[in-house]
């Protein structure tokens, strides 16, 4: 189509072809598309959490798993798998506790250690102080 002319009072009545060939495919034709999961964004509380698991802790898997399901950054660190972190923290417990008899875990909240923080409601508690 080169000119369209318009007279007032009609209304305009015009055809038109459209060829379409392969080299406008790769830009006019829309590729299929697969959806992805994007995971939500993890909770950065205000103090870093540290939980360290003795090897007897009964309370560390419904506590680490409330962690997980509301999606908050901790560190968990096992004290059977990492023994210097173990005596590191028997020395600044000033051998009152016993980590072996333990069973519950120690929570370091900011560079303070908890040992009766033993549910998550308890912990978010001392973390919004």
């Amino acid at each position: 189509m080169k000119t369209l002319i318009l007279f007032r009072g009609k209304e305009p009545k015009y055809t038109h072809q459209l060829k379409v060939n392969d080299s406008l495919s790769r830009r006019a034709l829309k590729k299929p598309f697969t959806l992805i999961e994007v995971p939500p964004k993890m909770i950065e509380p205000k103090k870093q959490i540290t939980i360290y698991s003795p090897s007897n802790c009964m309370k560390c898997d419904s506590l680490i798993s409330k962690l997980n399901t509301n999606l908050y950054i901790f560190r968990e660190i096992k004290l059977n798998d990492q023994p210097e972190v173990k005596e590191q923290l028997q020395k600044s417990l000033a051998k009152t506790i016993s980590l072996d008899s333990l069973e519950t875990p120690i929570v370091n909240l900011g560079g303070h250690l908890f040992t009766w923080i033993t549910d998550y409601e308890t912990l978010v508690e001392q973390l919004n102080k």
